[in-house]
């Protein structure tokens, strides 16, 4: 199992996302790194506490998810639930506090649709979220807030 990872919030504000290790290793687990595989993805869900973040848990593909080697979408109402339950079993202080899905790339970057969404998402919701992509051998990160979209970089890797 990975460490914790941790990311710098890209304004200069002191502000940070830790990714659990576990959580980390269970996107990773996911990545497309044999020839064929569908796209897979999820929601994240985790603590926020004076403008940090931090991921506790994910959801991963299910049943009714539409996936295919280069499109994924989560339709699945299981991701919802895993939200309400996590919200409701922490009183309040677990929720829903981003994306993931995986690209076939070595290090990938957001398709012209991922900033649609993304975009769509950070101006209907107050606070901030992350955006992640794994790749087969990297990853990606965007944190969205308002109509503002920034990638983050890695402060540490376990």
């Amino acid at each position: 199992m990975r460490n914790e990872i941790i990311f710098s919030w890209p304004d200069g504000s002191g502000r940070y996302v830790l990714i659990e290790g576990h959580v980390w290793d269970f996107l990773f687990s996911h990545a497309q790194t044999k020839s064929n595989p569908a796209e897979a993805g999820g929601i994240l869900l985790g603590h926020r506490a004076g403008g940090h973040i931090h991921v506790i848990s994910a959801t991963g593909p299910l049943p009714n998810d539409k996936r295919a080697r280069l499109r994924f979408d989560r339709l699945d109402t299981g991701h919802q639930k895993a939200a309400r339950d996590a919200w409701a079993s922490s009183g309040g202080t677990v929720d829903y506090v981003g994306d993931w899905h995986t690209h076939p790339q070595s290090v990938p970057t957001p398709s012209s649709k991922d900033h649609v969404e993304w975009k769509k998402l950070t101006k209907a919701l107050p606070s901030s979220h992350l955006f992640a992509i794994v790749g087969s051998s990297g990853n990606s990160f965007w944190l969205g807030c308002g109509a503002n979209l920034q990638e983050i970089l890695p402060l540490t890797r376990g």
